[in-house]
């Protein structure tokens, strides 16, 4: 795939990735922590669980993101007809909800929805920060 084989994804992205499974973050975690004891450095963790993470895309900055990596031209214009002109209704007790239009989120249960969600993601894990950071999604 382009975006593996340009080393777009950060090495420590571990969701929805080929080889990269959840035992390798949690050795890499691990590894961090001892070498911080090893040199008498303080350790710290935070954990974030992001409820309706798939959810919270925004197709505009994701579309955005895809040009930077290189997904442009017909390839780009494929994704965003993926995107676009979607819409949720729901019918409960028989009585069904206005038709709502969706500018947020990736479709959930395609091969697509993962993949977009780590592009969109991607550069959290870039932050000019003096620490680690370690992504995985599931």
């Amino acid at each position: 795939m382009y975006l593996e084989k340009s080393n777009v994804f950060s090495k420590n992205q571990f969701g929805f990735r080929q080889n990269k499974d959840t035992s390798i973050a949690l050795q890499t975690l691990v590894s961090c922590i001892h070498n911080n004891l090893d040199e008498g450095n303080l350790t710290l963790g935070i954990f974030l669980d992001v409820k309706k993470a798939f959810d919270s895309v925004d197709h505009k900055i994701l579309l955005n993101k895809l040009d930077k990596y290189g997904i442009r031209g017909i390839a780009n214009n494929l994704i965003k007809s993926f995107l676009e002109n979607r819409s949720q209704q729901v019918c409960i007790n028989d009585v069904l909800s206005n038709l709502n239009v969706l500018n947020y989120g990736v479709p959930q249960g395609t091969v697509l929805g993962p993949l977009l969600f780590i592009v969109y993601i991607n550069d959290l894990l870039s932050l000019d920060l003096e620490c680690s950071i370690i992504c995985f999604a599931d």
